[in-house]
């Protein structure tokens, strides 16, 4: 099974800004992730309580990324492509970078779920979430 590990950097109004690390044997894959800002876990309203969930690739999701499983309370949670919150109602997305001066979007969401899609293929995906703690 492939690890990845999701470090949520800091939160402001627009959203949660993360780096995704995916691990495959001795190969790493480093992303950008955007999320909604914490919200108590409401239904499209927040991001997912920080934890450990396996994934599985989804060929019939809206995205065809990856599903987020056993989220508390919540369904149909994906990791996909986008490139603002306002595009999102609780899921993650993937991008290429951040860039400070335009808060709550990150780049090149396309092309790092291809990326992400390349590197982890079919393969189930266990994914730790956790806040940069200092």
């Amino acid at each position: 099974m492939i690890t990845a590990k999701l470090v949520r950097l800091f939160e402001d109004g627009f959203g949660t800004v993360g780096l995704l690390v995916v691990k495959k044997g001795e190969d790493i894959l480093r992303l950008t992730t955007l999320e909604l800002p914490w919200r108590g876990n409401r239904q499209r309203q927040s991001c997912i309580p920080d934890g450990e969930y396996p994934c599985k690739r989804s060929t019939t999701g809206r995205f065809k990324g990856y599903e987020v499983l056993n989220v508390p309370g919540r369904t149909n949670i994906e990791i996909h492509p986008f490139n603002m919150t306002g595009e999102t109602e609780g899921c993650i997305g993937v991008g290429e970078y951040y860039r400070h001066d335009y808060r709550g979007q990150i780049w090149e969401s396309s092309e790092a779920l291809r990326r992400l899609l390349s590197f982890a293929g079919e393969e189930m995906m266990l994914l730790t979430i956790t806040r940069l703690e200092l």
